[in-house]
């Protein structure tokens, strides 16, 4: 169970792991679904105090683990072997295993197939959310079949369905989650949000706090709100009933609040195109599980008169271990390749520094407090130095995409979308800009003509057939059904005439903030990298930093205040009435998005409302879906009936 003081679903999540992974009888964060304890748990793979292991994982727990821990540090924690679940196997009879699974049919088939063929010397089985009474039963069956009850040493539910991908961010890894709530598949519908019900369940038991739940009424959050709050009393009340250890914190004084979010409520964000280096990273190309490949250009290639060696990817690590991208990843692109600029300088005087010192003094006064000086530096300039060449890699591809496709020109003109202008000038503006077949792709036309048509309330039917047009002439398709059908939203509920989508913050002269930055960038190199790539600076204010803030500060007769609903699970499993409503501000917020997030969001609340100072605010999401990947899915609904 994390502390009550701080929101660090990171860490939290990776000491509950830990946990497992040490095979621990007890757990603050998990519940303990049979009674046998075996203490046999290591056989001829044991070492004094330390049992070497063998972790089974299916997918979906391998994603979770991708963002936790490194193969380096399974093996501190005893795992030798670590292997999936789905593949076949080969006996290791000597050794424990540890299962961590998601509680489906086919894994309970797979572990009893396990016990019959007496693949490992005990079972430790951990679920990543609550198994069912049923699959339990037939886990049950299937051991006493085996005879291999005395060998299965724990089960038990783990509370870990979520990918933590830093301190303050989460995702279910729930793909395709706005298709699925806006299709016609009740049965689909209601799996969806049981699953979005478990994935909550497991980011508050981890964190150990029951929070406060807000959310908007007559939308898919409030079923999500619903089911979560049923969860949750019936947890409460099995510590009462079962005398089991809490998973939550006894009392608190810094209760977060849960803030549930429909994704329709603000989907300009998911489509239009962005500036910030996370965000440009995850759209132009494709990270994932902080980590992302980028074609590389080979050092040795075209020399001596050779052809150029085509560029090969490569795989890099992104995550907040890295100081430049903890720093940075929220940054305005510009911003982020300045920043890379002065780290290499930095390194390059630094090292510079270290070689002076050991050519200019003579080996008898190089002492060796010297040395143990120029050892002990090697380690952190080592790490440096990888850090800035992926970074150097991962902006050098970014600035070929956005030159290649001009994408500077997109985010400046959907940037002022929302302003002021009137939708007759933005539509000639951006039809102009459709029929320029030097810029852009056909997928990032269509974006821009659906961030106006959610931006502009005032775009008649003859503009947007204007629009359509211009697509078609380009060569669009597929693309014109996800207009079709974010027009059939509209017209079902009345989404366009919401005013409150964005606006621009009061800013004027941030444009010019960056506009002589190439200039004041001293290196030949760095001017080169942003030749040609319009130096902007993000100025809209999202919708969500707004409602956030509004809710977290409890601001009577605010908009967000007065339609979202209240409801808190702890008072209802104590029996208690309204009077015992939470009315001071929240330190402490959980914002979910039901149906997609994106980066975007999750760092405007960070810069808005978060720091050192600020609240501490933790962002999660279905999925963290990229901008084309949504439209995709716009564009399967729009040719689906609606």
């Amino acid at each position: 169970m994390a502390s009550s003081m701080s929101l660090n679903i990171l860490e939290a999540q990776k000491n509950a792991v830990i946990r497992m992974l040490n095979l621990s009888t007890t757990s603050d964060a998990s519940v303990p679904l049979s009674a046998h304890t075996s203490s046999r748990s290591g056989g001829a793979w044991s070492e004094g105090s330390v049992t070497w292991k063998v972790l089974l994982y299916d997918k979906e727990c391998q994603d979770r683990l991708a963002t936790l821990m490194k193969i380096g540090s399974l093996r501190q924690h005893a795992v030798t072997l670590h292997l999936s679940i789905e593949k076949e196997r080969s006996p290791v009879v000597e050794a424990p295993a540890v299962y961590f699974v998601d509680p489906t049919e086919d894994n309970i088939q797979r572990i009893v197939s396990d016990l019959e063929k007496g693949l490992y010397h005990t079972y430790y089985i951990n679920f990543s959310s609550p198994v069912s009474q049923g699959l339990l039963d037939a886990l049950a069956k299937g051991t006493v079949q085996a005879s291999s009850v005395l060998k299965v040493a724990k089960v038990c539910d783990r509370f870990l369905s979520f990918v933590s991908l830093s301190p303050n961010l989460f995702s279910l890894n729930m793909g395709r989650a706005y298709e699925e709530l806006h299709g016609n598949e009740d049965s689909r519908i209601e799996a969806c949000i049981e699953r979005i019900a478990d994935g909550l369940l497991s980011v508050v038991c981890t964190l150990g706090q029951v929070p406060v739940i807000r959310y908007p009424q007559d939308h898919a959050s409030q079923l999500v709100a619903e089911r979560l709050s049923a969860k949750l009393k019936a947890l409460l009340g099995r510590k009462t009933a079962h005398g089991t250890q809490s998973l939550f914190a006894a009392s608190s004084s810094q209760r977060p609040c849960l803030i549930l979010l429909d994704r329709d409520f603000d989907l300009s964000v998911m489509i239009a195109h962005t500036w910030l280096y996370q965000a440009l990273v995850h759209d132009l190309l494709g990270l994932r599980l902080n980590q992302v490949t980028v074609p590389t250009e080979d050092p040795g290639g075209g020399m001596g008169g050779e052809t150029m060696a085509p560029p090969k990817p490569k795989k890099f690590d992104l995550d907040h271990s890295d100081a430049l991208w903890a720093k940075h990843a929220g940054s305005d692109f510009p911003n982020a390749a300045m920043a890379a600029h002065e780290a290499l300088n930095e390194y390059n005087t630094k090292m510079a520094q270290l070689t002076a010192n050991r050519q200019g003094a003579p080996d008898a006064d190089f002492s060796t407090s010297d040395i143990s000086s120029a050892l002990n530096a090697l380690p952190e300039m080592t790490e440096k130095k990888r850090s800035i060449d992926s970074h150097t890699n991962i902006l050098t591809a970014l600035v070929n995409e956005i030159k290649a496709r001009q994408l500077d020109k997109f985010y400046e003109m959907e940037e002022g979308f929302a302003g002021s202008g009137t939708a007759a000038a933005a539509t000639r503006e951006l039809e102009a800009l459709i029929r320029d077949r030097n810029k852009g792709t056909i997928k990032d036309k269509a974006r821009a003509v659906l961030t106006l048509f959610l931006l502009k309330p005032s775009l008649t039917s003859q503009q947007v057939e204007q629009l359509r047009g211009a697509l078609r002439d380009v060569g669009a398709d597929s693309e014109l059904r996800a207009l079709d059908f974010l027009q059939k939203l509209s017209q079902r509920k009345n989404m366009r005439e919401s005013s409150q989508m964005t606006e621009l913050s009061a800013n004027p002269s941030a444009g010019g903030a960056l506009a002589s930055l190439a200039a004041r960038v001293g290196d030949q190199v760095s001017r080169g990298l942003l030749a040609g790539v319009k130096q902007l600076l993000t100025k809209r204010q999202l919708l969500v930093t707004k409602a956030v803030g509004e809710l977290l500060e409890q601001k009577a007769g605010g908009h967000f205040f007065e339609s979202f609903a209240y409801m808190d699970p702890r008072a209802a499993a104590l029996g208690l009435g309204p009077e015992a409503r939470v009315r001071s501000p929240f330190r402490q917020g959980i914002v979910f998005v039901v149906g997609g997030g994106n980066y975007v969001e999750a760092h405007a609340l960070q810069h808005t409302l978060g720091g050192p100072e600020g609240k501490q605010i933790i962002y999660g999401a279905t999925e963290l879906t990229s901008p084309c990947d949504f439209v995709e899915e716009l564009e399967r609904l729009g040719g689906a009936s609606f």
